[in-house]
């Protein structure tokens, strides 16, 4: 047991031999940070003209909703999107004609064209 203590003490005095470099590098030193002074805005001189606020906009009143018009309800029940046509809204009568017959015609070709 003797040698066993022996070798441990010698070990110990070789790492902190070893180590004495190295504890220069370890210890920490919190670096020293200067007063900064406080911020100070510059005055306004006088001869600049006050800050006025901006004018605020005149709201733009909505567009007139549009009438009724039973002819072009009739057209568009007998043939979708015929009555938007009639109406001067021909994108968006052929965009709802093309829509809907393809829609039809796809569930048909699901079903492998028979009538449910």
């Amino acid at each position: 047991m003797i040698v066993e203590e022996e070798s441990y003490d010698a070990k110990q005095k070789l790492f902190s031999k070893m180590m004495e470099p190295l504890s220069e590098l370890m210890t920490v030193s919190t670096p020293t940070i200067p007063p900064v002074e406080p911020l100070t805005l510059p005055r306004r001189a006088a001869e600049s003209p006050p800050l006025v606020a901006p004018p605020t906009p005149v709201p733009v009143p909505p567009p007139p909703p549009r009438p009724l018009d039973t002819k072009a309800a009739l057209l568009s029940y007998l043939l979708p999107g015929l009555g938007q046509v009639v109406q001067g809204r021909v994108g968006k009568g052929v965009l709802f004609f093309v829509g809907l017959y393809s829609l039809f015609f796809y569930g048909l070709a699901l079903g492998q064209m028979k009538n449910v």
